[in-house]
């Protein structure tokens, strides 16, 4: 198990920034059934932004301005994997993020199911891969993905 404490920066351009800190905290843990098998999941909940339309003094809004509203976002995971062999290693995955407070137009909880693997290139390297759907229908319909992590 352990706690990662972390937050983002105000940086990049208005359109792309929060223009503010936004915290949070992920609870991780897993368990090893056998030697092969073995379960883990993420527990989180983050500040994130979304752009509200400011009112109009009629009581419509103005499409040209808005403003950064926070929320949370409360997210959780599962994960299952079988070391195929020292190397390789492919798992399955369902998780859910939740918006809590979102006021932008068509937001809302979004559950994804993936799969994937890791491939151990040697003790320091790492690559995986993975692709999934949306199980809901405030979720991204198709996802994939690649990555290279390096331990130091």
């Amino acid at each position: 198990m352990g706690v990662i404490v972390h937050t983002s920066v105000p940086s990049g351009a208005d359109g792309l920034s929060s223009d503010k800190l936004l915290p949070g905290i992920n609870w991780l843990y897993g368990w090893d059934f056998t030697q092969r098998w073995s379960l883990a999941g993420s527990t989180q909940a983050y500040e994130a932004t979304d752009l509200v339309p400011l009112p109009t003094s009629r009581g419509g809004t103005r499409s040209d301005d808005s403003t950064k509203h926070a929320f949370t976002v409360v997210a959780q995971s599962f994960s299952m994997e079988y070391e195929l062999t020292d190397k390789l290693t492919p798992y399955a995955e369902w998780f859910l993020l939740s918006p809590a407070g979102a006021m932008e137009p068509g937001v809302g909880p979004q559950h994804y199911i993936d799969t994937g693997f890791t491939y151990k290139v040697t003790p320091n390297i790492q690559l995986d891969g993975r692709a999934g759907t949306g199980l809901s229908p405030h979720s991204t319909a198709f996802f994939c993905g690649s990555g290279l992590s390096l331990r130091f």
